[in-house]
Order: structure tokens, then C-alpha cells, then sequence
């Protein structure tokens, strides 16, 4: 059984949205990476692009959230796909071998429709007629799982100084 990584949350306004995360879940510091970029984007198996913001905290415990403001996506379907909704839009696993995963979910019925690359770091998108948001597979890589315990060790004792640390 896999077990959740993180939850994504879909906002209109990122740098308003730091605050009121920080304030509402007690999460913090945010590890802010602004206008991602991706080497390879897809969607439903065609060329796509796709320009985002996401924020990055752990909550006690050590799940992560993560707050995206999609700026833009190409086709049109994509940007409804990822950013036409506000609230949970994703909630993300971290394995070790994608392919395997995300064929098991693909025989219960969840679709993969966008995938994302860049260096190490490969995402694949499901959808599901039934849960309510996506599902984001990520590949384990040392560099992913490197930033995202650096996420949780700044969060252990934080003590609210410097709660957005940009990222490049």
C-alpha cells in the first residue's frame, strides 16, 4: 500500500495564500518555487505546456502540502484540468517505481491524462471520476527526496521567522 505524500491545494493568489496556510494548519516555513519549468510537458498523450507557482510546508507529522497558482496551461482543457478549481486539486505519492504504480491505478479505473519531467523529477497525473481531485505520481529520485526533507527538517522547530524561502 502507498501512502500519501502530500496534498495539493489549488489557489487563486499564492503569495496571499502563504499566510492563511501558515496561520490556518500551523504549517511553515513555505519553500516558494515560482513559474516552474519542465523539460517534457504532456497532456492526453500531445505536446502541452504548463506555467505554475507552488508552495511548499509540512505539516506535524511530516505530510507535505503543497499550494499551486496555475498562471497558464496550453491546450485550454489542461489549464481547466489543473487550475479551474479551487481546494484539494491533487494529492501526491511518492514510489519507486512509477510505471507500476500508475499502471495498478489505471486497472481501477483513474486515467492518466498530463505528465511532467524535468532532470530527475517525473510526474504523472490521474484522474478519477470518483475522487474528487488527482492523483499525482511522482518518481522517487535522490534530488526530490532530498528537497522534500529539507522541507520537513525546516519546519521541525520553526520558529515563524522567514516564512517564505524562494527556491530556484
Amino acid at each position: 500500500m502507498i501512502k500519501i505524500h502530500h496534498i495539493g491545494y489549488v489557489v487563486e493568489d499564492l503569495q496571499a495564500a502563504i499566510p492563511q496556510a501558515i496561520a490556518t494548519l500551523g504549517t511553515g516555513p513555505f519553500f516558494l518555487i515560482e513559474h516552474m519549468t519542465f523539460d517534457e510537458t504532456t497532456y492526453r498523450g500531445g505536446p502541452a505546456e504548463y506555467d505554475h507557482s507552488s508552495g511548499f510546508a509540512a505539516l506535524p507529522g511530516g505530510l507535505l502540502v503543497e499550494l499551486t497558482q496555475v498562471h497558464g496551461a496550453e491546450p485550454p482543457e489542461l489549464r481547466a484540468a489543473l487550475g479551474g478549481a479551487r481546494g484539494i486539486g491533487h494529492v501526491g505519492y511518492v514510489v519507486d517505481d512509477q510505471a507500476t504504480e500508475v499502471a495498478r491505478l489505471e486497472a481501477q479505473g483513474l486515467r492518466a491524462f498530463h505528465t511532467g519531467r524535468t532532470g530527475p523529477a517525473s510526474a504523472v497525473w490521474l484522474e478519477s471520476d470518483w475522487l474528487g481531485h488527482h492523483v499525482e505520481v511522482l518518481q522517487s529520485a535522490p534530488p526530490l527526496l532530498e528537497f522534500y526533507d529539507s522541507i520537513r527538517a525546516a519546519a521541525d522547530g520553526w520558529d515563524g521567522s522567514d516564512p517564505i524561502r524562494r527556491r530556484g
